[in-house]
């Protein structure tokens, strides 16, 4: 049927049933509201004789006059099946109007009838509430639609203002809506994604599954590869998150481009190996440094033994006598070879052989290594040990090292001093012992108590700085403490506690 009239109806002989046929199909098209209800008028129109028709929708963006509707809801509270009287002045035109209702006993519309005063009063046939309830459906079903367009304006809106690329995917990961951001990302026109699987941006995750466990996780970001239209690979961070839009499930997948983060994270990570490859050296370095350091006080003591030895023979000294100071010499230099292994542990943080020993003979016998040294300086080395001092549980070697380290640096520190004393003190103190090493030489610098104990740090010209960095590394091994301070005659005093049976 051509364009909508009462005669082309007549003419035809078609029934209110066609037009409603006709009306339909033309609103299944898209068409225009007007135009799709054109058919509908026209029969209400052929079914009122001297009226027209004409249709006020409640739900439009310019609404009617608010008298329309007042009219037509008070028709509804009364439960009157007619058409009620608009309000009208003299000599105007009589109108009529009556509700359009949807299913669920929502208002919204109303038809209007205009007409002479003296026409007949139209009424509401069977035909005519049939009508009615058509018009009533396809406003409201207009009216959804166009909510549901101004809802994707208004989203699509949103999107754009998201400097990330944002990818809207239905449950079979078919992409429904993209903004213009995944285009400067992909390089992809947002006309060629719609329908497309995500899976061609994002190769790495072919599963809508990936993306729906991540959503139930409360939305967890992932890193992946993403692809560009020439077939070029970056690597992206993204999150997704389970929404309803209109109904239907998606997911909303926020994509990020990460070249410039892994970039930065790879040379931070090629800065931690180089770091890394620098620590192991320096410890290399400060071992090679140590067993260097450590050896050279038996060493030395193995040389002035040796020494002995041939003066003794070369004086006709008792071959006895030379003998017990070989063999003293081969006990230091047995001492160095197990120096260097302990020193090895002790860099690798590995724990010390124990054993119980009586530390007042150990301490002593390391301070008689140093007797030629200390005469060569004139130098009195005072004992004041404690006779009730409990056996320790230690490893002997390394407990040599600490006294040594001690008493070394104090015969180092009374070289140029005019009173030249050192004092080694034993002294039980209950659940531990304490050695304390004291000499009268010029002290430790104000403010460099700790310092001292750092790999490196001397205040002795030919210091290497290595003794009392492994004497403190030695001694948190055996879950003591070791304090540095001055002593009552101004020199250097160094406190050590060792804890009893450990």
């Amino acid at each position: 049927m051509g364009a909508w009239s009462l005669a082309a109806l007549k003419e035809s002989g078609a029934n209110w049933t066609d037009a409603a046929e006709q009306a339909l199909t033309a609103f299944a098209g898209d068409c225009d509201l007007d135009a799709a209800l054109a058919p509908l008028l026209l029969v209400i129109e052929s079914l009122s004789p001297g009226w027209t028709a004409r249709i006020e929708s409640f739900a439009a963006p310019s609404k009617p006059s608010k008298t329309i509707e007042t009219t037509v809801q008070a028709q509804m509270k009364q439960g009157r099946p007619d058409f009620a009287a608009l309000p009208a002045r003299d000599g105007e035109a009589a109108r009529l109007a009556a509700p359009l209702i949807v299913s669920d006993s929502r208002l919204i519309g109303a038809v209007v009838l205009t007409g002479s005063p003296h026409a007949d009063p139209p009424r509401l046939t069977d035909d005519v509430l049939a009508l009615m309830r058509i018009i009533a459906l396809m406003l409201d079903d207009r009216a959804a639609q166009d909510r549901q367009r101004a809802r994707a304006d208004e989203l699509t809106a949103i999107l754009e203002t998201i400097p990330d690329a944002v990818l809207v995917v239905g449950g079979d990961g078919r992409i429904t809506r993209a903004n213009l951001a995944v285009e400067r990302l992909f390089g992809r026109s947002v006309r060629d994604l719609a329908g497309a699987h995500f899976s061609t941006l994002l190769p790495g995750i072919a599963s809508v599954r990936v993306l729906q466990d991540d959503s139930e996780n409360g939305g967890r970001d992932v890193v992946a590869t993403a692809q560009t239209a020439d077939g070029g690979a970056f690597p992206v961070g993204l999150r997704a998150h389970g929404v309803t839009l209109g109904g239907h499930s998606r997911f909303v997948i926020v994509v990020r481009d990460q070249t410039k983060q892994a970039s930065e994270r790879a040379r931070i990570e090629a800065l931690r190996a180089a770091l890394e490859d620098a620590s192991r050296l320096s410890a290399l370095g400060e071992m090679a440094a140590s067993i260097a350091h450590e050896t050279n006080q038996p060493l030395t003591a193995a040389g002035n033994y040796v020494d002995a030895a041939i003066a003794t023979l070369n004086g006709g000294g008792a071959p006895d006598q030379a003998r017990a100071l070989l063999t003293s010499a081969r006990r230091m230099i047995s001492d160095c070879g197990a120096i260097m292994v302990k020193l090895n542990r002790l860099v690798r943080h590995e724990t010390a052989e124990k054993a119980p020993i009586e530390a007042n003979a150990v301490i002593s016998e390391t301070v008689d290594s140093f007797k030629a040294i200390a005469d060569g300086l004139g130098c009195a080395i005072e004992r004041r040990f404690d006779p009730d001092l409990p056996s320790i549980k230690a490893d002997r070697i390394q407990l040599q090292q600490v006294v040594s380290n001690l008493v070394r640096n104090a015969l180092e520190a009374v070289r140029t001093s005019d009173d030249k004393r050192i004092t080694v003190t034993t002294q039980a103190a209950g659940d531990h012992i304490r050695l304390i090493v004291s000499d009268s030489g010029p002290g430790i610098p104000e403010g460099q108590a700790e310092d001292i104990f750092q790999s490196f740090v001397t205040h002795r010209r030919n210091g290497a700085g290595l003794g009392l960095s492994v004497t403190r590394r030695i001694i948190d091994a055996h879950g003591g403490a070791i304090e540095a301070g001055r002593s009552d005659g101004g020199g250097a005093r160094f406190l050590v506690r060792l804890p009893v049976g450990r």
